[in-house]
């Protein structure tokens, strides 16, 4: 009955020991507990670049890292910006009010309208920086926006005003010119005023601003398939081809953009956002929308999943045009007033793992000492130290076996762990 006690605690003992490394493995493995995200702290006015006088629009070649803008007011020229020094390394003489300007990144060519002129589109050869054609589009009329498809190499330009003067609105037009001939190929007439012109090279469809409502263009049959009614003067327009939405800023709509949904050629939400919304651009990548204000000195930020503003960032005074380089996230914004190019740098948010507090191991309490049971004991560490040698002689001829948590003595008396010592009677 003794040895049969002696055995089932020592069984007990054991089974803790082996119990104890895989408690502490599963700690271990148990890793980070949370992912905290960090607020949209990445926006930022990274630097502001001199052009020409009153700069009015924006475009970027995201191949070359080039940004072009037209200078307004600046006896007609186009300064261009290296994207990665953001300082303008040339200016082209095109008319005399430069507008819209637009980029074919797979030809390297720049189309910029003159909004009073002769009615020509000036092409630029990106890498030389010279003008290398002018395509005769409107006959006398002002130019406004321009918009290039690069899958079909065509170019769309509105036409806001027939004679070349503000205000004479009549016979308003889009122009759409081949790419390889720089030739008109096509004219289309639309509602009042045309202001600026978007294109999703995936769905080949054109979206014209124009009065109070946005023309959908077919761009294999050159036909108007569908008008949309948004808000009040609508100014800006801009496709994210991923998503298949458009997005138009409403002028004089308490500040408003409306977004139509492509395929069913409806507005799907309107977002408020600042004063006098004009120029609208799109980062397919990060589904964002950036909206410059004109008369707030500011750009709003949208999420286009949420159709929410999810940051404002200040800018110069009276913001017109506003491009993106999605490949390094990059905004230009033309301010107006203040003769500049204000580039706002937009870096995506990372997850970053919270540290987790590292796991504490409390020993537990030293138990009281039972009473012997069957011939073994429970010793405390001071005992086993005493008696480590193993095998203790009397007269009763007791041989003593060690059981050592740890594996070695040593190891269990750090462990600040008892120890059984069993008995038993030889002679």
């Amino acid at each position: 009955m003794r040895a049969r006690n002696a055995l089932r605690l020592l069984l007990i003992v054991l089974a803790g020991t082996l119990a104890l490394p895989l408690v502490v493995s599963l700690l271990a493995l148990r890793g980070p507990a949370t992912v905290s995200r960090a607020a949209d702290s990445g926006l930022a006015v990274v630097a502001t670049v001199a052009v020409g006088s009153g700069p009015q629009g924006v475009a970027v070649n995201p191949s070359t890292n080039r940004v072009y803008v037209t200078d307004y007011l600046s006896s007609g020229n186009v300064s261009v910006i290296d994207g990665a020094s953001n300082t303008v390394v040339a200016t082209v003489a095109v008319g005399s009010e430069p507008y819209g300007v637009a980029v074919n990144p797979n030809t390297n060519l720049i189309y910029v309208t003159d909004y009073l002129s002769s009615g020509n589109v000036f092409v630029i050869d990106g890498a030389s920086n010279t003008v290398v054609t002018l395509v005769d589009v409107y006959a006398g009329g002002c130019g406004g926006g321009v918009a290039v498809n690069p899958n079909t190499n065509l170019i769309y330009v509105t036409a806001p005003c027939s004679t070349g003067y503000p205000g004479d609105y009549i016979n308003p037009l889009i122009s759409v010119i081949d790419g390889v001939s720089n030739t008109v190929v096509a004219t289309i007439e639309l509602g009042y005023e045309p202001t600026d012109v978007a294109v999703n090279p995936n769905t080949n469809r054109i979206y014209v601003a124009n009065g109070n409502t946005v023309s959908v263009i077919d761009g294999a049959s050159n036909t108007v398939v569908a008008t949309v009614a948004v808000g009040r003067d609508p100014r800006g327009v801009a496709v994210n081809p991923n998503t298949n939405r458009v997005y138009v800023s409403d002028y004089l709509s308490s500040g408003n953009v409306s977004v139509i949904d492509g395929a069913s050629n409806t507005v799907v939400a309107t977002v408020a956002i600042g004063n006098s919304p004009f120029g609208v651009a799109v980062n397919p990548s990060r589904d964002r929308i950036y909206v410059a204000n004109t008369w707030g000195g500011n750009v709003s930020v949208i999420d286009g999943a949420s159709n929410t503003v999810v940051a404002t960032v200040a800018v110069g005074r009276e913001t017109q045009g506003v491009a993106v380089n999605p490949n390094t996230n990059r905004i230009y914004v033309a301010n107006r007033n203040d003769s500049t190019v204000s580039v706002i740098e937009d870096t995506p948010t990372i997850d970053t793992p919270t540290p987790t507090p590292a796991d504490t191991f409390t020993p537990m309490p030293t138990p009281t000492r039972p009473p012997g049971v069957g011939g073994a004991v429970l010793l405390p560490p001071a005992a086993i130290t005493a008696e480590a040698g193993g095998t203790s002689g009397s007269s009763s001829q007791t041989v003593a076996t060690w059981i050592i948590l740890g594996g070695t003595v040593a190891g269990a008396l750090a462990m600040g762990g008892w120890y059984v010592r069993s008995r038993r009677r030889v002679g």
